[in-house]
């Protein structure tokens, strides 16, 4: 009898250490990755004389993303049919440098808006708003810090990036691109403000945002601002790579409203207000003198 109740202390143990030691491996290793996609397809016809139509897959993304032990994220996304073109939309890596601390380099979304960081997966209508599409829908290579404080629900992000497009990396630049946000978000409400400095040609843009939202449960509200400032010179004012506001169209769909003037495009100012839940999206485009 004896001898049976040490053997089963023996083994009890055994496997107590057998599954203390398989929980440590497993903590070292690194997580599995991460599989996300998106598929949307549409088919969009005129309302002109002869009436046109086409077939399009407008987005067909595929993500992949984890860790690398505690302190090491990566995330790789990819369009595969973005209107029948292949881009590669996010390649970046991130380094925990302390707790709440980290720096993230490589291609992203540059830390400014709201609207802008809203995959298609997320939307909460059929189609982004003019502020996501138009304003500041800017990809860029570089490098940002981030950090939230321990004593309040606050996220500051700053960062520098490449001013040309993403397309070409090799290219030496003489300035840079900029841009810097805050978030607050108390309970079910969120704040943000941010400001961005961009020269995608021979063109500096400044732009200021703000933003405030709600979610609670199945209701969502949200309202952003965006005020955009530029001087083209003068060889460049009749190829200015943003839009200009005169050139608004009022959408087919009746859940959008959209209010455009014809005003000078040095200054471009947007107003976006989503509300979920019985109420379609208003939203009112405003070009300032």
């Amino acid at each position: 009898m004896q001898i049976t109740s040490h053997l089963r202390k023996f083994i009890t143990a055994t496997a107590l250490s057998a599954a203390a030691l398989g929980a440590s491996a497993a903590d070292n290793m690194p997580a599995m990755p991460q599989i996300h996609g998106v598929l949307r397809t549409r088919l969009e016809m005129t309302t002109t004389d002869p009436v046109e139509y086409r077939f399009q897959v407008r987005y067909a993304r595929l993500s992949l993303g984890g860790d690398i032990g505690p302190s090491v994220k990566y995330f790789v996304q990819t369009d595969l049919c973005d209107q029948g073109k292949i881009k590669i939309l996010d390649v970046w890596s991130r380094i925990a440098l302390a707790p709440g601390l980290y720096i993230q380099a490589g291609q992203f979304r540059m830390p400014f808006g709201v609207e802008t960081f809203m995959a298609p997966s997320n939307y909460v209508f059929s189609n982004r708003s003019f502020i996501g599409k138009q304003m500041c829908n800017y990809r860029a290579v570089g490098a940002k810090l981030a950090y939230t404080l321990p004593s309040a629900p606050l996220l500051l992000e700053a960062g520098v990036f490449n001013p040309r497009a993403i397309g070409d990396h090799n290219v030496w630049q003489k300035r840079v691109a900029a841009s810097g946000k805050a978030t607050f978000t108390p309970g079910p409400m969120t704040f943000s403000a941010g400001i961005a400095s961009l020269t995608p040609d021979s063109v500096r843009a400044n732009l200021f945002d703000l933003s405030a939202g709600f979610s609670h449960n199945r209701w969502q509200a949200r309202a952003e601002y965006m005020y955009e400032h530029y001087r083209p010179a003068a060889e460049t004012r009749h190829h200015i790579p943003y839009p200009q506001p005169h050139h608004s169209r009022r959408d087919n769909d009746s859940s959008h409203k959209q209010i455009a003037r014809r005003r000078s495009p040095r200054q471009l100012r947007a107003l976006y207000v989503p509300l979920r839940r019985d109420c379609g999206p208003w939203r009112v485009v405003e070009s300032a003198p």
